[in-house]
């Protein structure tokens, strides 16, 4: 799958025929979600997907002996490409502006899953309604982990490019009366800075930063503390504070202000400058 192009992946998947697949599989099929449009934002898109059908945990692989040599396969792939179709289908018809996993490599992923699995057969009426209540909780098989481990491994190449760019992930399972797999991918896209800026920012750690800024506020707060006229004995004790802070900063943060001289030309332009200040102030 990750070894073709995103659009022959997808042809594959949408003519896969459903002949052989069990019947809980061939009833699979894309619904719309509760909010299929999302939230459309410069770096962030949220899409929401609703897969009809009895969620499937994933399978390990299977081996076969073929005379000397054992064959290595994967049971679930009827499973798979069905599940793929869905998930293209579910994509192509919705209204949301999504980019092929080829065109979102630089992007990474917030995925929160919920299976909705079915109630036993066998369940009372009594047991039946406190499992619509969540009152009893699904705690058998299938695992969590591995209905996750079957969604992730079918979104590849459709819904990401692949999972190692989830950098959160959470999940749960329920009972229902109307069996679905419902995910909510959130879509962030890379920050882009200018090369210098980028340089200037990573410069200092996070820590070291808020640090420096809490030194400069007290730099603040005397300066405007002591701006009046003085005494004699008050100039004294105010300068030889504020060389102690000074010698204190330069010893703290002077390394790292060095390293900016190389950068110290950068500015931005008069309509950058403004474009920030009418993003984080609407000025």
């Amino acid at each position: 799958m990750q070894d073709l192009s995103s659009f022959e992946a997808l042809r594959r998947i949408l003519f896969f025929p459903d002949e052989g697949l069990p019947e809980y599989v061939q009833e699979m099929h894309s619904c719309p979600a509760e909010n299929p449009s999302g939230l459309s934002q410069e770096n962030c898109r949220v899409i929401g997907i609703c897969i009809e059908g009895a969620p499937i945990p994933k399978q390990r692989a299977r081996h076969v002996r073929r005379g000397s040599f054992i064959a290595t396969y994967d049971p679930q792939d009827k499973q798979k490409s069905a599940f793929r179709k869905a998930l293209f289908l579910e994509l192509f018809h919705s209204n949301v502006d999504f980019l092929p996993p080829n065109h979102q490599l630089e992007a990474f992923f917030i995925v929160n899953i919920e299976f909705y699995l079915p109630i036993p057969v066998s369940s009372t009426n009594t047991h039946r309604n406190a499992k619509l209540r969540h009152i009893q909780h699904h705690i058998q098989k299938p695992d969590l982990d591995n209905l996750v481990k079957f969604v992730l491994d079918c979104g590849n190449g459709i819904l990401f490019n692949d999972d190692c760019q989830i950098v959160q992930l959470s999940a749960k399972k329920l009972y229902c009366e109307y069996p679905r797999t419902e995910i909510k991918l959130t879509i962030m896209e890379k920050i882009h800075l200018h090369e210098t800026a980028e340089k200037i920012i990573n410069i200092f750690e996070p820590k070291m930063f808020l640090e420096m800024v809490e030194d400069m506020r007290v730099l603040c707060e005397m300066s405007n503390e002591f701006k009046h006229n003085l005494t004699h004995s008050q100039q004294e004790a105010f300068f030889s504070l504020l060389a102690n802070h000074l010698a204190h900063f330069m010893r703290q943060y002077g390394g790292h202000l060095s390293k900016m001289k190389k950068h110290q030309e950068f500015s931005l332009t008069t309509q950058k400058w403004q474009e920030c200040m009418e993003i984080l102030y609407g000025k």
